[in-house]
């Protein structure tokens, strides 16, 4: 699995930077890639991509986005950390499991894993194809670890991005920007 982490200006071409994803992870693992991707969402709007077949979920937070690529189904999200009514979230969001998990840390460790288990949530929704569509305090990510993968990297500026799996997850992060032209540029 790729995931692609672009700095952007707006999110006006989204299907272009997805298209340049795809190609990129079809040259990098060499599937026959024809020019002729499709791109449809499911009823959910779970953005999915035909021709080669391949699982995609994407993200954004302010001005980064993110698109994880792979041949298995994936739920991705990113989030920027900063200073939020973290018991008053919870509260409505988290199960109750997760509340607790919460009361347990100093108030310093309780902004990380509140981020982190924001995020778990949202990977995990993009992962079953239901997106916001689920009910958030009925998903305990702390049960999750028996059942799926998932990966939770601080990243650069402050953000917060986690990834989730049905299979073990190996991945490489591909950090780049977007040209005038839309255009991804790879960083080195």
């Amino acid at each position: 699995m790729n995931i692609y982490l672009i700095a952007t200006g707006d999110l006006l071409h989204r299907n272009d930077l997805l298209l340049q994803c795809v190609k990129d992870y079809c040259e990098q693992e060499g599937i026959l890639y024809t020019g002729e991707v499709q791109f449809y969402r499911t009823v959910y709007g779970k953005p999915m991509v035909t021709n080669p077949e391949l699982n995609i979920s994407i993200s954004h937070c302010e001005k980064t986005w993110v698109c994880a690529v792979g041949l298995c189904p994936v739920g991705i999200d990113i989030e920027k950390i900063r200073p939020i009514d973290i018991e008053k979230i919870a509260s409505h969001f988290f199960s109750e499991n997760e509340q607790e998990n919460l009361q347990k840390l100093a108030s310093d460790g309780r902004e990380k894993l509140f981020y982190k288990t924001w995020t778990l949530k949202e990977c995990y929704s993009k992962l079953k194809g239901l997106g916001m569509r689920m009910k958030f305090s009925d998903i305990d990510t702390l049960q999750m670890e028996k059942k799926f993968f998932s990966e939770s990297i601080e990243i650069t500026s402050g953000y917060l991005l986690s990834v989730m799996s049905y299979s073990k997850i190996s991945y490489k992060i591909i950090y780049g920007g977007e040209d005038s032209n839309g255009k991804i540029y790879k960083r080195k």
